[in-house]
């Protein structure tokens, strides 16, 4: 533009701007002629709604007032970001549009200023910035629930992009809906953060039946939500997602909420980290509550199950994992309490197993071969030990522990069922591996008798017992 359509550009603007701010608080407080559209504000009660008809109004009127300026003036040259330097003015759309072009014509005119449409709709929507952000922050300002507030975020930065691609970063109106977005991710952060803590404060005792408690559940779905949202959110496309590979989270703190606190765009990570590391940690201290040791137990009579314990944080973790698996976006959390959940259930067939062989009177036995194992690969030994040699080991004795053992495993309640564990899968591992836990117990007993090296082949070896191991495996079950 020459001088004199700077002059006549900057007049436009300005008093494009006092009209576009009058026709905002109109569409917020009166509507349309005749009530049609109804007036925004008539939704405040329902947040996401507001905001998101405010921001759908902005930019329509965007796309209507860029048309009106590249029709009147031309598409012209150069890089909005480039071309426009920072300037006040009346945002609150009550200057008039004479004082409010001549002014803006001056500051153009003394900068030297390349206007462009870009610049021209920058100083256009400028009117609408201050009360646009005030209503937003207004509805942030109220703590609204976590999965809102992320929804805010999400749909605050979405219209950010599509003004960023009109009006560039630069533009009065880009920054305000940076800004607002930035504050609706930092309202969800805090709130995450003190969600967590609130978590790790109270948690809650064990149901009798050792399913998750309302407090997992309940956060759970709230999780499960927020990963809808994240998936079907319009700016999914340039979100960083969560990696498999990512780091493993150690411990839940503030610090860990807060070092993301400051990023414009939430990643399902630290969403992920944020809200699963205490809830697995208010688990953990839940479940106290059924260990043995703890003063805290719940049982009146000494009577817990040793199993609830680990039971217990199975299940728990079991409802995240299966809320996570179907979730390709957080594949990386569902591998890792995967894993977690087949630690604990080695330690549960761990534990019950050696019950079993203590009950089958084949625990002593495996004991004693043990120490004899270890002390044979001790340097210096005697040669000449030999565990048939041993009173405690000899083959009358195994011969009557392995008969005791299998007359144990006959009984049709011998194997546990673990009807408290609530995952089919996981419950019918569990008595698969006590299974061959029991199976390979018997079989290292049977095999020791079978050696030449240890001294039962002079009196019979494996011939003095009756049953073999392939007949324990099909009593088992074990294939």
């Amino acid at each position: 533009m020459n001088g004199i359509g700077c002059l006549g550009g900057m007049q436009v603007a300005g008093a494009r701007h006092g009209a576009l701010f009058q026709r905002f608080i109109v569409a917020l407080t009166r509507g349309g002629p005749g009530g049609l559209p109804r007036p925004i504000e008539i939704h405040a009660h329902d947040p996401r709604r507001y905001v998101a008809d405010m921001l759908a109004w902005v930019h329509q009127a965007l796309c209507g007032e860029r048309e009106f300026v590249v029709a009147l003036f031309g598409s012209g040259g150069g890089s909005s970001d480039d071309s426009r330097t920072a300037s006040d003015s009346g945002a609150d759309g009550t200057v008039s549009g004479q004082q409010q072009g001549a002014a803006l014509a001056e500051s153009a005119s003394a900068a030297g200023e390349l206007l462009t449409p870009a610049v021209l709709l920058d100083r256009i929507f400028e009117s609408v910035c201050r009360p646009l952000r005030v209503r937003i922050e207004q509805v942030l300002m109220m703590s609204p629930p976590l999965l809102l507030c992320y929804q805010l975020g999400q749909l605050t930065l979405f219209y950010h992009s599509l003004v960023v691609n009109v009006l560039g970063s630069k533009a009065a109106l880009s920054q305000t809906l940076g800004a607002c977005g930035e504050l609706a991710n930092r309202t969800f952060l805090e709130q995450l953060r003190v969600f967590g803590e609130r978590m790790l404060r109270t948690p809650p005792p064990p149901p009798p039946d050792l399913t998750p408690p309302t407090q997992v559940t309940q956060t759970l779905q709230l999780l499960s939500d927020i990963i809808t949202a994240y998936e079907g959110s319009l700016q999914h496309s340039s979100i960083p997602t969560s990696s498999t590979n990512s780091e493993e989270p150690t411990a839940f703190s503030e610090g860990s909420v807060a070092n993301i606190a400051s990023a414009a765009v939430v990643t399902l990570d630290a969403i992920l980290n944020a809200v699963l590391v205490p809830l697995l940690e208010m688990v953990k201290r839940s479940a106290e509550a059924l260990s043995p040791d703890s003063p805290a137990r719940l049982d009146d009579g000494g009577k817990l199950d040793p199993m609830a314990y680990r039971v217990y944080i199975i299940n728990c973790m079991a409802a995240c994992q299966a809320t996570l698996a179907v979730r390709p976006a957080a594949a990386g959390w569902a591998h890792r309490i995967a894993g977690d959940i087949n630690g604990q259930l080695e330690s549960l067939v761990e534990q019950e197993a050696g019950r079993l062989l203590v009950r089958a009177a084949l625990a002593e036995v495996l004991e004693r071969l043990r120490l004899y194992q270890a002390s044979s690969g001790v340097a210096g030994a005697a040669a000449t030990a030999l565990p048939a040699a041993d009173p405690a080991l000899s083959l009358p004795v195994l011969a009557e522990a392995l008969r005791k053992f299998f007359v144990a495993i006959s009984s049709p309640d011998a194997l546990p069922e673990f009807a408290a564990i609530q995952s089919p899968r996981l419950r019918g591992a569990a008595v698969a591996r006590v299974a061959g836990s029991l199976v390979a117990a018997y079989e290292q007993v049977y095999g020791l008798l079978s050696d030449p090296a240890a001294g039962y082949a002079e009196q019979g070896g494996s011939s003095s017992v009756k049953h073999t191991p392939a007949q324990v495996r099909t009593i088992l079950g074990v294939i």
